[in-house]
């Protein structure tokens, strides 16, 4: 019996879903007052203590299509830890942070935003106090703590939002197939084209990986 060889190749896709959180300052949940203890508001951990205060209170701003009303304040230089001035949010894996802000004086030229593990500092860049600006930056490894501060002096914040990415694993290809062949319920191999129409026959499949599989068809071509 001649030898049929072809392969079927399916389409592979992948997708990924982002699970998208956003923490809008301008949203009821945020109390705009003055907070001196550690404080934990969906899922965002605002780390102050005393002696550095962080507040939230009434400002104005747009950008990246939205339309903020109220600010989160640092009021000073923070570090990466839970006493920092900073404020922190767990990942568990590859994702994009986005930060909305600026530096909270006009004329600051020096004021660094940062990003940090609590171990390095993954992300650091000036943010100026002339407009609100928007910083972006793609954490690339397993899960961990971020801390966002300020490197020196104050920085207001009127949104921080984290795209997590969900990869969806893609449809397996179809295995190659190596040989098709028929065999009549005796178990004698028969050839397709000759098989009495109407006949049940056993066809058998080997793929090229060694892998056989069977399935009984009846035969309806002369």
């Amino acid at each position: 019996m001649k030898k049929m060889y072809f392969f079927i190749m399916a389409a592979l896709v992948s997708f990924n879903l982002n699970a998208q959180k956003m923490w809008n300052f301008s949203e009821d949940i945020w109390e705009a007052k003055d907070y001196t203890e550690k404080t934990v508001i969906d899922g965002l951990t605002i780390n102050a203590a005393s002696g550095k205060t962080i507040s939230i209170d009434a400002n104005n701003k747009s950008i990246d299509g939205y339309s903020f009303t109220k600010r989160l304040k640092l009021g000073g230089a923070g570090t990466a830890t839970d006493e920092g001035r900073n404020v922190s949010f767990d990942v568990t894996g590859d994702c994009k942070i986005t930060v909305y802000g600026m530096a909270s004086s006009s004329g600051a030229t020096d004021r660094s935003l940062v990003i940090s593990d609590g171990t390095n500092e993954l992300y650091k860049e000036i943010m100026l106090g002339d407009v609100i600006y928007k910083h972006e930056f793609a954490y690339t490894g397993g899960a961990t703590t971020i801390y966002i501060y300020s490197s020196s002096s104050g920085l207001n914040f009127y949104g921080i939002k984290l795209d997590v990415i969900t990869a969806i694993s893609a449809p397996a290809a179809e295995k190659a197939v190596q040989s098709v062949e028929y065999y009549d319920l005796t178990g004698r191999k028969v050839i397709n084209g000759n098989a009495v129409k109407g006949a049940v026959l056993i066809k058998k499949t080997t793929y090229a990986d060694g892998s056989v599989s069977t399935e009984k068809q009846i035969k309806t071509l002369n």
